[in-house]
């Protein structure tokens, strides 16, 4: 059994391990997730929006910024949508970008619309002549 403590000033507080719905851009410029690009790390989110990469010993490896990640939050039968920011990236179940659009991962589709809400805007999409729901 390990224990090691974190300085709460430095890295803030661990909140929670992060999840298969998380990607980060590579060097080549896709997206990987962030899990799969080094399994041998354990990935936790803390409380100042900082993911720490911790190796088997429980050394911090990596931080990296909450604006460096993506979050894929919504599948349809073909396509997966993958927020970063207030931008989405819609990706063909092969992997292939398809289109990028205005909208953050609290974005949700109700009869192949998309709405989402930025400052006191709200945004929709209606995709029903490219989308098909699953």
């Amino acid at each position: 059994m390990l224990l090691k403590s974190f300085s709460k000033d430095s890295i803030g507080e661990f909140k929670y391990f992060v999840g298969k719905q998380v990607f980060i851009t590579s060097q080549i410029g896709d997206l990987v997730n962030l899990i799969e690009s080094d399994t041998t790390k354990v990935f936790v989110y803390t409380s100042k929006d900082k993911t720490q990469c911790l190796d088997e010993q429980l050394n911090n490896t990596k931080t990296i910024d909450l604006e460096d990640l993506s979050i894929y939050y919504k599948k349809t039968k073909d396509f997966k949508f993958i927020a970063k920011d207030k931008k989405t990236q819609i990706v063909s179940t092969e992997g292939k970008s398809i289109a990028e659009i205005q909208a953050t991962a609290t974005a949700f589709i109700i009869d192949n619309t998309l709405y989402d809400t930025q400052e006191n805007k709200l945004i929709t999409i209606d995709f029903s002549k490219i989308l098909k729901t699953q």
